[in-house]
């Protein structure tokens, strides 16, 4: 007899570390050298008017003679020629949609600075545009910069807050909102591997497993270049990636990602770590998806010596471990072999949990399914009784399918 998939407590263990994030690596813009030939820019007609030409074929822009429009047509007119000076200082050619281009842009600036002023108490903006309006871009530059560095600064506590309100939405297993949040702290944070991660787990919990990846591998990236193949780090996005894989039914995907989460571990920790006893338990999981019930149990008796030297007897992993164990030998048809694991597995959780546990009620049916396929029905109705009434004070769903089972027992 086949053992119902719905009681069959294939825990893969779900590695929460800290990943160091990699910092941000900001690539300045070109500018480059414009191709076209430079323009003159004339002045002065006989009208004491100002005239500035573009270029051959451009409109003549005519201003009045008030005192307000002679300071401003000083004031262009002043700007242009240190735009110009400027260009030429730096080996570029005074092309005049570009110098217009860039008088555009001071005039932008110099508006956000105005702007700025009126809303901040920062009084570097206001040097700023008074640097800016006498043509010390250096300074400008200088104090921009400053201001820059703490607004990355900002944006980084921002990142982190939306990372953080995503851990409390993940805790209350509101999981699309916990994905938002997190989606928020990479857009402040793109080359953050945590928050990439995280963003790969809430896609992964939601079952959209290909959006997991996506973001599982961004998340490698950087890490296995920053830090190398042997890495906590590194292993644990393996993990993951093979966890999503599996999911997505392609197990020998999974089975190459869970490999390689095992080689990094085990050259950084040796057999006896928690990691490494997951990792082994995970591989023991995928082949038993593939039916390869002999290799499964060897990764799982892997998992479990692993996890006894670790853990000790009295440890919700270790009981997993006993558990898949008697899963994996029900499969085969040794039933007695089943039950010999499944008892392990159900005295380590007694004595961490209590009667009244879910994982308890979980071990009792296991235990009643496989006296139940040795048509051993007495034992069975024993174990699933158990089971039902540990169940139904949890609230659980499965007591429903216990009562099935017992009812389906009964009438034989």
């Amino acid at each position: 007899m086949t053992l119902p998939s719905w009681i069959k407590n294939n825990t893969w263990q779900w590695i929460i570390g800290t990943i160091i994030a990699i910092a941000a690596i900001t690539v300045p813009l070109v500018l480059t050298r414009p191709s076209d030939p430079p323009h003159k820019i004339s002045t002065i007609d006989g009208d004491d008017n100002i005239q500035v030409v573009d270029s051959p074929g451009a409109k003549i822009i005519k201003t009045g003679t008030s005192p307000e429009d002679r300071q401003r047509q000083e004031t262009t007119l002043e700007n242009t020629e240190q735009i110009i000076r400027l260009l030429e200082e730096k080996g570029y050619d005074a092309n005049p949609q570009f110098v217009s281009e860039l008088k555009d842009k001071i005039q932008k600036l110099e508006k956000e600075l105005e702007e700025r002023t009126r809303t901040t108490e920062d009084k570097r903006a206001e040097e700023a545009l008074i640097a800016s309006k006498a043509g010390n871009y250096e300074k400008a530059r200088k104090l921009f910069e400053a201001l820059r560095k703490e607004e990355r600064e900002k944006e980084a506590e921002h990142a982190k807050t939306a990372y953080n309100l995503g851990n409390v939405y993940f805790v209350e297993l509101d999981f699309p909102k916990a994905l938002n949040a997190y989606l928020d702290s990479v857009r402040l944070a793109p080359d953050d591997s945590i928050y990439l991660h995280e963003v790969g787990n809430a896609y992964s919990i939601l079952a959209q497993y290909d959006k997991a990846i996506e973001y599982y591998e961004k998340a490698l990236k950087p890490n296995l270049n920053t830090l190398g193949e042997n890495h906590l780090n590194v292993a644990i996005i393996w993990n993951t990636l093979g966890l999503a894989w599996c999911a997505k039914g392609d197990y020998d995907k999974s089975i190459e990602y869970y490999e390689k989460a095992l080689k990094s571990d085990l050259n950084t920790f040796g057999e006896d770590h928690p990691n490494v006893a997951t990792y082994w338990n995970n591989l023991g999981a995928a082949w038993y998806a593939k039916g390869d019930y002999n290799k499964s149990i060897e990764y799982y008796e892997k998992a479990l010596k692993s996890g006894l030297n670790t853990f000790g007897e009295d440890h919700p992993r270790v009981a997993t471990y006993w558990n898949n164990l008697g899963v994996a030998w029900g499969e085969k048809g040794d039933y007695d072999k089943s039950i010999e694991y499944y008892e392990k597995a159900l005295k380590s959780d007694l004595n961490t949990f209590g009667e009244e546990h879910p994982r308890v009620a979980t071990s009792w049916n296991n235990l009643g399914e496989a006296w139940l396929a040795k048509s051993e029905y007495n034992k069975a109705i024993e174990y699933l009784e158990k089971a039902l009434k540990s169940f139904k004070k949890a609230g659980h769903h499965h007591a429903k399918r216990v009562e099935d089972t017992l009812k389906s027992i009964r009438e034989r």
